[in-house]
């Protein structure tokens, strides 16, 4: 699904899981793995921003997703 499909159709509060499929490495490799978990997350969308136009520049739409867990830690 693409950011504009998010924009268009998903609602506030929906969980999204991202990825750039390229499997997890190892957890010895801490660095690797961070970048990794940078591109392959689950996020809150929060935000949804309308495109504008400022003069002759023009913003385009936009999505902010809130990373973490939102399970519960019973």
């Amino acid at each position: 699904m693409s950011a504009q499909q998010i924009f268009d159709h998903v609602p506030l509060g929906a969980i999204i899981r991202y990825s750039d499929g390229t499997p997890r490495p190892p957890e010895r490799h801490r660095r690797k793995l961070r970048a990794w978990e940078s591109h392959n997350n689950t996020g809150r969308l929060v935000r949804k921003q309308t495109g504008t136009r400022v003069g002759e520049t023009t913003i385009p739409a936009a999505i902010t997703l809130h990373e973490g867990d939102f399970g519960s830690k019973a």
